[in-house]
């Protein structure tokens, strides 16, 4: 992806998306560990 190449709304909304997937992975992980203590 050339960030040069997308309008700065779209770059955020893929800042965000990349965000919210990561709360979204550290949020199963800590639930996984939870399970598996």
């Amino acid at each position: 992806m050339r960030s040069d190449l997308m309008t700065p709304s779209e770059v955020e909304g893929t800042d965000y998306l990349l965000s919210s997937t990561m709360r979204l992975e550290d949020s199963f992980l800590q639930i996984l560990g939870k399970c598996s203590l």
